[in-house]
């Protein structure tokens, strides 16, 4: 089995593009230990066409007409993850990993490579549940779900029992790509009922949680969606990880950004996610 890994990079802020550098890096030091590719959609093209990055990633290009057709029809810009990883699906055979390019790798993915092949699902965390209300997001989730009630055809479970799964990684099989036609469904109803960044996020939960065994991938594979700041420190490098010639050159300039990210924010594997999540937020603020 050689899962694809799915990068999903495009528009002008010069930061997601970095990211995907760090994240990239992360990824191809592990190169000889297990088997993957690297796919990236991107508007740009070009800026992964160095004379290395090009001979490791399968770059498939996308128009700014198209990004704009994959939000319609209500303009939401999660929405394009969804249509990324239909088109992905088509593309592929075997099982897909979606990665959030603020994501780097922190092990070799053994458990979670036996998962999909055992047709496993993966997200990256479990969140917890919507109805405990633990912080203003979950609360106004849950209260929504309470008022609209929603409810599709081939999903059984009340959505308002359920927990809130982060989406910066997405694991599944080819054969369950059918299911994103009703993510699809879901997160454009959501959306059109309310307006929120998370609904992309809760349809990918929902419909996991109901039609297969999720695992999560935090201990293998970080996402800092929290520090974006951490951009900006990434940016003066980008040419010197752009124009390394072998995958040495790469990591020499990526590491000591990876451990800075990961000695201030990074995992503590024995602590419990939310637990973890919040002494981070308050030792970055």
């Amino acid at each position: 089995m050689k899962p694809v890994i799915v990068l999903l990079a495009f528009g002008n802020n010069e930061g997601i593009f970095a990211e995907s550098l760090l994240c990239i890096a992360s990824w191809l030091r592990f190169e000889k230990d297990f088997e993957f590719d690297i796919c990236i959609f991107t508007d740009r093209p070009t800026y992964y066409s160095t004379s290395y990055l090009s001979k490791k990633l399968l770059i498939v290009p996308i128009t700014t007409e198209k990004i704009e057709e994959w939000k319609k029809p209500y303009g939401f810009i999660f929405r394009a993850k969804i249509k990324c990883l239909q088109e992905a699906s088509l593309l592929f055979k075997e099982p897909l990993l979606y990665l959030d390019t603020d994501t780097v790798l922190l092990k070799p993915p053994t458990e979670l490579w036996n998962h999909l092949a055992s047709g496993g699902l993966i997200m990256h965390a479990d969140e917890g549940l919507i109805r405990l209300e633990s912080n203003p997001i979950m609360r106004k989730m849950h209260r929504f779900l309470l008022r609209e009630k929603p409810r599709y055809q081939g999903l059984n479970q009340k959505p308002e029992l359920l927990s809130m799964w982060n989406a910066g990684v997405l694991g599944f099989s080819t054969q369950q790509s059918e299911w994103l036609n009703l993510i699809l469904e879901v997160s454009d109803d959501l959306y059109h009922r309310y307006p929120k960044h998370m609904m992309e996020q809760f349809a990918f939960s929902w419909v996991f949680q109901e039609r297969g065994k999720l695992k999560a991938a935090y201990e293998y594979i970080w996402h800092y969606w929290f520090y974006k700041s951490f951009r900006e420190q990434l940016l003066p490098h980008v040419n010197g990880m752009l124009s390394a010639k072998n995958q040495l050159e790469l990591w020499e300039i990526a590491e000591p950004f990876y451990d800075q990210l990961l000695q201030k924010v990074g995992p503590e594997p024995k602590a419990p996610f939310i637990d973890r999540l919040l002494k981070r937020i308050k030792i970055l603020f």
